[in-house]
């Protein structure tokens, strides 16, 4: 009978130490990482240019008419054959038959033409609100291998595809970015290093600004941040072979900023080392030039990663359903919170030193996205990581694809691999997974960039066997330890501050510091400041401007005639005294605008040709235009020296309304005369329709008496207008007497035609709507009553053809 062989026995027993001395190789110096280094970086160009064409160029592949129709431009694939047909100067591919294949660039184009000539109810152009800068968002954690940098380029990859304009900026040394774009960095000068030391140097020159001004020593600039303050964005910014994805690459040497910042930062303390980026991206108007930057961060939370997560305005956290990649993000949101926490503290206790309002990191919307996710291995765990995240997480997760791999074995995105290498079926799952991701960032997007945050509750909480979900009263318990913000982490208080944070911190709360007398003096020098300003904007600061800056038709004036006597006693009055009411002025593009002071301003024109040191007058300068408050203080003026008109009032009311700055003359009366009785502005109304119906006829309008201009009012209410108009045009007066006897004839012979007693006393309203400039020259304007309308033309004159297909025009119109 044979005996059963006994079972193996596992491999680490009865190992023979002598057997396995002989295999060691010879002792392991530095150069032999040299060696290995050197075959790897051999072997890496070997297999990225797997991806590459022939020259050595990455390329992006072209797009055949079946993806087009089906993932970028919303359109049948007959009717886009028909448009091309149609349009034979738009691209038309390569390819015969209905097979044509087309690069992004002809794709882009294809996108403009049918924006302007497609449907409207399609979008094909991505949602982009005008003037507004592009969005920052960053990839980040630190946990490595997440999929930060796959999440990244194919989030740019997607919003390129859909007609975004890109910049990716990889911060990673590592520099896998910078391989998926093919980008070429020949050192440190041509990463974001630069941009980071360009920032210490301009800090560095402002600081020494204020020692040269306090006698102090200046920090010096070394060649490296002399060289650095010459870079500009062409200098790292590169081009892709994405036709809309631009480049700021990385490579080994940028890890070099992790240990010079630091140096930095003890040349001068005070340096917000955490806005180097930011900086960059706003000084430079990088924003106005792209729609989207995504940042790719190394994972750990260095000091690249802080200036990436500083700028950013979206954060985008990757992680896996594992135990492992929850813990890790639970405490990369650990130090993101102490890091920037200690941020604002440091930065706020020098706001309230100098009695400034306080500042806060805010980002637009914070996500973590699950990746690499296997539903028949992880649901229950991606379900605990979604509850404990809550809002924080995407509502989609990532799922894993071997198309991923596949592609990235050429060292491309999903988006580079040309989909006839694969099961077709197996390609559009795969792309799904992706373009699923896409669709929700994108949903984040649009609504950080149009001002509306959407907050979505995630709530798929399955019942499991072995890991159970928080419960609502646990998770409630948590929120409550956020009501106020804790002075640190609730859940890890024994936790200490990274030494990072604490850094921070520091330069925070030195940014601006000195001494605690320098710091008092400095705020009331603030203050003082800060008083002027406002005293300056509400017009309270006397200034001496020169007439000849001084436009006195700012505003049409309320006054027809001058009395010459008054004009002379004023002139001495200056000449004796000087002027002691400043005349009041606004701003305007061509220089200052007269608000009130006519007189004055006369005054001083006519002394100023006798004497050049009337050349400038006090004024009084205010940041409005001309509208109400102009107005009123020049109405105001007037009626305190008690010498206007009836007629002079009521033309003013016209005048303001007939300018837009009041929506009706009966508006504009009762704020211009506020303080005056109710029958006085009933008078000044009944001058106002007189100025309306006769104004351009009446040469001596301000002869009119109370009794008349209110004859002439009820008139004119009565419909007597066209006989008036008549006696005033077909007549010669040589005064105001003989200017009323033609109007008091017109009354005469009007007098017998029976009053409309419907209409009432008061004149009927009138609302002007502004003119309206022509490119041609020339203004229409319109004025609206009860029962008519009148639109009239000036500056141009039209033929009777012209006129006659206007009037055509109106008619069809109202029907």
């Amino acid at each position: 009978m044979s005996k059963s062989p006994s079972p193996a026995l596992p491999p680490y027993l009865n190992l023979d130490p002598e057997a396995a001395a002989k295999k060691l190789p010879d002792p392991i110096g530095t150069a032999r990482f040299a060696k290995a280094a050197a075959f790897c970086s051999k072997g890496r160009e070997d297999l990225a240019r797997r991806g590459y064409a022939p020259d050595g160029q990455k390329r992006l592949r072209k797009f055949s008419t079946w993806e087009i129709t089906k993932y970028l431009i919303p359109v049948a694939p007959a009717h886009l054959r028909r448009v091309l047909k149609a349009h034979p100067d738009l691209p038309q591919g390569e390819g015969e038959g209905g097979s044509k294949w087309f690069t992004l660039e002809e794709v882009l184009e294809l996108r403009q033409h049918f924006s302007s000539e497609g449907v409207s109810t399609k979008e094909y152009l991505p949602y982009r609100p005008e003037g507004l800068p592009a969005k920052v968002v960053a990839v980040a954690n630190f946990k490595g291998g997440v999929g930060k940098t796959s999440t990244a380029a194919h989030l740019a990859m997607s919003a390129a595809l859909d007609g975004y304009k890109v910049l990716v900026i990889d911060l990673d040394s590592q520099g896998s970015m910078t391989s998926i774009m093919g980008g070429k960095v020949a050192d440190e000068w041509q990463t974001v290093f630069p941009l980071v030391a360009k920032d210490y140097a301009k800090a560095v020159t402002a600081e020494n600004e204020v020692r040269t001004a306090a006698g102090q020593p200046e920090i010096p600039l070394d060649e490296t941040l002399q060289e650095a303050l010459k870079t500009t964005p062409k200098d790292v910014i590169q081009n892709t072979h994405w036709p809309n994805i631009d480049l700021i690459g990385a490579q080994l040497n940028l890890y070099w900023a992790e240990f010079q910042i630091p140096v930095w930062r003890m040349g001068l303390r005070s340096w917000p080392l955490w806005d180097g980026l930011t900086n960059f991206l706003a000084d430079e108007k990088i924003l106005d030039q792209y729609d989207v930057v995504f940042l790719d961060t190394p994972p750990a939370l260095g000091y690249l990663t802080i200036n990436a997560l500083a700028a950013a305005d979206i954060l985008l956290v990757p992680l896996g359903a594992s135990y492992l990649e929850f813990d890790s993000t639970g405490r990369f949101f650990d130090m993101l919170y102490t890091t920037f926490a200690s941020i604002e503290d440091g930065e706020n206790a020098a706001q309230r030193a100098a009695g400034l309002p306080e500042i806060k990191f805010e980002w637009d919307v914070v996500r973590a996205i699950v990746t690499r996710f296997d539903a028949s291995q992880q649901t229950d765990m991606a379900n605990v990581i979604q509850a404990y995240f809550g809002d924080f997480m995407n509502a989609y997760r990532q799922d894993y694809t071997a198309l991923v791999g596949q592609a990235g074995e050429e060292v491309n995105g999903i988006y580079e691999a040309d989909y006839r290498d694969f099961n077709r079926d197996t390609y559009v799952r795969g792309r799904e997974t992706f373009d699923r991701t896409y669709a929700e960032f994108k949903e984040l997007l649009i609504s950080a960039a149009g001002g509306a945050m959407q907050i979505w509750e995630m709530s798929r909480m399955a019942k499991r066997r072995r890991l159970t979900a928080p419960d609502a009263t646990e998770l409630q318990q948590m929120e409550e330890g956020f009501v106020a913000k804790p002075s640190a982490n609730p859940f890890e208080t024994k936790s200490a501050v990274p030494p990072i944070a604490q850094v921070a911190a520091e330069a925070a709360s030195l940014n601006s510091m000195t001494s605690v007398t320098d710091r008092v003096e400095l705020a009331r020098d603030q203050g003082d400041a800060a008083r002027w300003r406002a005293a300056a904007q509400d017009g309270l600061v006397v200034q001496m401007l020169a007439i000849e800056d001084i436009d006195q038709d700012f505003i049409r004036r309320d006054r027809l005639v001058e009395d010459a006597e008054a004009m002379a006693e004023l002139q001495a009055s200056i000449q004796a005294n000087g002027l002691r009411a400043p005349v009041e002025v606004a701003k305007t593009e061509a220089g200052y605008g007269l608000i009130s002071g006519f007189r004055r301003l006369q005054a001083y024109r006519a002394l100023a040709q006798q004497d050049s040191s009337f050349a400038l007058i006090p004024a009084f300068v205010r940041e409005a235009g001309a509208g109400q408050v102009a107005y009123i203080s020049m109405v105001e003026e007037n009626e305190v020296r008690a010498n206007l008109s009836h007629y002079e009032r009521g033309r003013i009311a016209v005048l303001a309304a007939g300018q837009g700055v009041f929506p009706s003359v009966e508006a504009a009366v009762d704020t211009l005369f506020a303080a005056a009785s109710k029958a006085k502005r009933s008078k000044v109304r009944s001058f106002a329709r007189v100025h309306e119906a006769l104004g351009d006829l009446l040469q001596f309008p301000t002869g009119l008496t109370e009794k008349s201009g209110l004859a002439l009012a009820s008139a004119l209410q009565a419909g007597g207008q066209s006989h008036l108009r008549t006696a005033l045009a077909g007549g010669a007066p040589q005064d105001a007497k003989t200017e009323w006897v033609l109007l008091q004839q017109a009354l005469k012979a009007d007098g017998a035609a029976p009053r409309n007693k419907s209409r009432g006393g008061r004149p009927q309203e009138i609302t002007r709507l502004p003119a309206r400039g022509l490119p041609k020259g020339g203004a229409l304007s319109a004025e609206i009553s009860a029962d008519s309308l009148r639109i009239e033309l000036k500056g141009r004159v039209l033929n009777a053809d012209t006129a006659e297909r206007i009037l055509q025009l109106i008619a069809r119109q109202i029907g």
